[in-house]
Formats: structure tokens, C-alpha cells, sequence
């Protein structure tokens, strides 16, 4: 598998508490041992919500003792046993566990053990303390051989240190992204992204906007305007921070817009690039014609629209840099999948590919470097 970052099929545009309860109301069962290596087994365990400066809100126990999954169990099933328990203790409980603030009780349930004991489950994952936190708020368990992880009290998964990206093969969707231990990861629609399709069909947005950040502007139908002019298909735009503008379009207009792109020295003029009437370079080894959008005079960041005929191959390579592309027409085509017109993908820095057209060739908006999120 290759790590790669997210796949979008279709370009779409958590506070600490704490739980008091009643002295009757969480008691403990005759104890099986002292301290996290041989936990208590709780009457009604309850799970609350702490926050990490660094973790972020994460699953305690009533306590102040973190809790962990294993991402090697499966759903509602504890894989850790014999010398694995006692270095990872189970949460056990004789009632139903209660939740406090900022934990969905819908998510709290018991696992029935081999033992006959229950285990508290969160979203599913059965809950473990580890045995060398001593104290209540240590995290020294997280990312352990990279299968031990805090949980997330909102997310109800794992919170992952350096969380890995893998491509996985899905007999119905092909190649999908997938997370460290195999499990499915997924896009919500209604999400926002600093960059995505915007759709106007109102004659004004909000009037006289002045920007925080650089905005660049890809035209992808209709006809896009502000106070400085009207703007075609295929028209490029990079305004600065601080320029002030009106966002509008009569009849109505896609674009690709990215906020918070990196300003380089040198790199905050307005440029304004309309694809149609400008001069494109020829790549006759390539079979492609490429538009340079602003220069690359650092080196770090560059963006162009490429143009490559039908049934060609292009070299292999490996984004030393980092790319991102948008695919505006055709299909452009590589060793892991198809991306069609509409499709974002990005390539972090050193992942290789060999991209291809067929029948349709492809036109697409890419842009290398300075990919810092």
C-alpha cells in the first residue's frame, strides 16, 4: 500500500468537564488487586470526558484515569487477553456504565468476556487501562506499538499521533482510503474545506468582502464578477489579503476557490489569467500544452493548467514537492484509479505515479509545493 492523502470522488463543498455522582451511585466490587494492573470492577462504571492540552477531550474513567482502545480488537470484541491484560486492564463493570458530560451515553455498552466479566465498550471499542499510568490524566499508553490509542469523546475512535492514510482495494468501490488497522475512513458532503467548488447563483454574496488571506480563483462554468470585471470559464484569479472585492454572478457560476494558500515573497500581487486568450506553452514530448499561472522563482510553490492529449503517457514521477490537482475535463488516469472531471486529488511529497490519458484526454488545474495541510 502507498500512504497517500484524501480522494475526493466529487468535489463537495470537542470541552473538558467533570461528573459528580452520588456516593451510593458508583461503588466498588471487592477488589481484585491495587492499582491499574489489576483494575476494580466498578457496580456502574462511569466514563467521562477530560481535556488534553495536547490530545484534546479523551475518555476517563470516574477517576481521572485515561482510557484506551486496542485498534486490533474487533467491534464489540476484546482480542486482549492473558499478558495483554495485564499490561492493558479492562474497564469492567457489574451494571451499566454512566456516562458524564460530553459522552454519548448511545455509545456506552458492555462486551460479555471469556471470564463471564463485562466490559465497558465505547462506540464499540472495548476500553482498557494501561498499567503504567500511574496517576490519574497520564497518557504514557498512547500510540504503544502503534495499536494503543486515547479515546476521542466526541469521534468515539482512536486519537492517532501520526495517523497513517493507506489505499485499500474494495471489490465495489476500487480503491478506497482506509486508516492503520484496515477500518473504512469516509467524506461527509456537507462539509466544509478551506478549498472546494463554490456554486453562486445569487447576483451578490456578501458585498465589499475584504480578504484575510490569498484567494485563488478557478472559473469552472459560468461567468464569475466582481467590482473589478466579469471573469469566463477557464479564468484564473489570485487575490491577496486585503483586497477588497464583491463576489457575484448574474446568471449563475461554478468555481474552484482555495483559501489560505502559503504567500510567498514577491507572490502577492493580483494576477488575473483568463486560459482562453492566454499563451500556452507546448510540450511536444509530452503531448501537452501547459498555462503557468505564476511563476516558481523560489521553487517551493508553482500552479499551471495542463491540457494533455488523448492516449498518452507521461513519465513517472514523484512529487518532490507535493501536488494537487483538479481535473476540469477528460480523464486523467494512473496505477491506483481513474479521475474524472470533477475529481481532487493530492499527491503528498515523494508518493510516485505514472499518469495516462485514453479517448477523452484531460484538462486539469494543478498546483505543486507548500502543501502544509
Amino acid at each position: 500500500m502507498h500512504k497517500r492523502a484524501l480522494l475526493l470522488a466529487s468535489i463537495l463543498f470537542l470541552v473538558g468537564s467533570s461528573l459528580a455522582f452520588a456516593a451510593d451511585s458508583v461503588t466498588l466490587a471487592p477488589p481484585t488487586g491495587s492499582g491499574p494492573s489489576a483494575a476494580p470492577t466498578l457496580a456502574g462504571a462511569a466514563v467521562l470526558m477530560k481535556h488534553h492540552d495536547t490530545l484534546g477531550n479523551i475518555l476517563t474513567d470516574g477517576d481521572g484515569r485515561t482510557l484506551y482502545l486496542y485498534t486490533k480488537d474487533e467491534r464489540n470484541k476484546s482480542n486482549c487477553s492473558g499478558g495483554c491484560l495485564k499490561a492493558w486492564p479492562a474497564l469492567l463493570t457489574v451494571e451499566a456504565p454512566q456516562s458524564g458530560p460530553g459522552v454519548a451515553g448511545n455509545r456506552l455498552a458492555t462486551i460479555t468476556r471469556d471470564d463471564g466479566t463485562k466490559q465497558v465498550a465505547y462506540n464499540g471499542w472495548p476500553l482498557y487501562y494501561f498499567a503504567s499510568d500511574a496517576t490519574p490524566g497520564e497518557t504514557k499508553g498512547q500510540d504503544v506499538g502503534g495499536v494503543w490509542f486515547v479515546v476521542h469523546a466526541a469521534g468515539g475512535g482512536p486519537v492517532q499521533t501520526n495517523a497513517p492514510i493507506n489505499i485499500a482495494k474494495n471489490a465495489t468501490f476500487g480503491n478506497i482510503l482506509v486508516e492503520a488497522s484496515g477500518r473504512v475512513l469516509y467524506l461527509y458532503s456537507r462539509d466544509e474545506l478551506n478549498d472546494g467548488v463554490r456554486q453562486f447563483k445569487i447576483e451578490r454574496e456578501k458585498s465589499n468582502q475584504v480578504l484575510k488571506d490569498r484567494m485563488d480563483v478557478l472559473v469552472v462554468e459560468g461567468t464569475y464578477t466582481d467590482d473589478h470585471g466579469e471573469y469566463g470559464a477557464h479564468s484564473f484569479l489570485r487575490n491577496p489579503p486585503g483586497f477588497r472585492h464583491t463576489p457575484a454572478s448574474k446568471d449563475g457560476c461554478v468555481i474552484y476557490a482555495k483559501w489560505r494558500v502559503p504567500i510567498r515573497p514577491g507572490a502577492g500581487e493580483r494576477i488575473v489569467i483568463d486560459a482562453r486568450t492566454a499563451q500556452w506553452l507546448d510540450f511536444p514530448h509530452r503531448g501537452a500544452k501547459v498555462l503557468h499561472l505564476y511563476p516558481n522563482a523560489d521553487g517551493i510553490e508553482t500552479s499551471r493548467i495542463g491540457n494533455v492529449a488523448p492516449d498518452r503517457k507521461l513519465p513517472s514521477h514523484n512529487h518532490a514537492i507535493g501536488e494537487e490537482t483538479l481535473v476540469l475535463n477528460g480523464c486523467l488516469k494512473d496505477e491506483y484509479t481513474a479521475y474524472s472531471k470533477g475529481i481532487w486529488f493530492r499527491m503528498p511529497c515523494g508518493v510516485p505515479h505514472a499518469p495516462y490519458t485514453e479517448g477523452d484526454g484531460c484538462l486539469m488545474l494543478i498546483r505543486e509545493g507548500d502543501l502544509v495541510w
